[in-house]
């Protein structure tokens, strides 16, 4: 008789978020992103057992040094399908792995969009088999910088063109208006504005008009 045994790894295999290109348990992501991004982590669980089993995943409780409010999100190898609980035991798993096959999953880190810094931030992803509970493994994600987004809405001359105070240059609300237009009922008064992107990362803006 051949009994069941229990084998499992996860680690950064064939991880495309890995940025070190060096299978050393370690997803390392060394570009900056920004706050209130979603981060994407690429993790492979290996089954080194004998015979088929699923693997329970989750977010270690030990080790997590993300900023507090971001939140983790398991998906499929496609990225977009997630995770579901193919055993209904209440956790997301990977369903069932053939012996000696590997599973992709994605772990999507979404980032509170208040926070920004640069000491380095990291968390593990743990797996566990559902034949043996006792056998479990973890893989480091890592992330180096949350750069903060900043912008500037000018009007008429952008800030690389040269914006001055008198164009609405500078954070916060002017004291006085920048641009005053006489109108004639019925008629339309056009203002240029400019969303100046001065951070050092891409992003989209959302625009508003006041109401006073």
């Amino acid at each position: 008789t051949v009994l069941q045994t229990a084998g499992l790894e996860i680690n950064d295999k064939d991880s495309a978020s890995d940025e070190d290109a060096t299978v050393n348990d370690i997803v390392d992501i060394t570009t900056p992103v920004a706050q209130g991004s979603t981060v994407t982590f690429e993790n492979k669980v290996i089954n080194n057992g004998n015979g088929s089993d699923t693997f329970e995943i989750k977010i270690a409780a030990a080790g997590n040094t993300f900023p507090a409010g971001t939140v983790f999100q398991f998906f499929k190898s496609d990225g977009a399908t997630p995770l579901s609980d193919t055993n209904a035991d209440g956790s997301p798993d990977t369903g069932l792995v053939a012996a000696g096959t590997e599973e992709k999953i994605v772990v999507k880190a979404i980032l509170p969009s208040s926070f920004s810094g640069n000491t380095g931030y990291e968390f593990f992803t743990e797996a566990t088999s559902k034949f043996n509970g006792g056998v479990v493994d973890t893989v480091s994600n890592k992330l180096s910088q949350i750069l903060q987004s900043t912008v500037d809405a000018t009007n008429d001359t952008s800030v690389v063109g040269g914006a001055t105070p008198s164009d609405g240059l500078g954070a916060g609300a002017e004291a006085s208006p920048v641009r005053t237009i006489a109108v004639d009922p019925s008629q339309v008064a056009t203002f240029n504005l400019i969303v100046n992107n001065t951070s050092v990362i891409s992003d989209t803006y959302d625009l508003e008009v006041s109401t006073d």
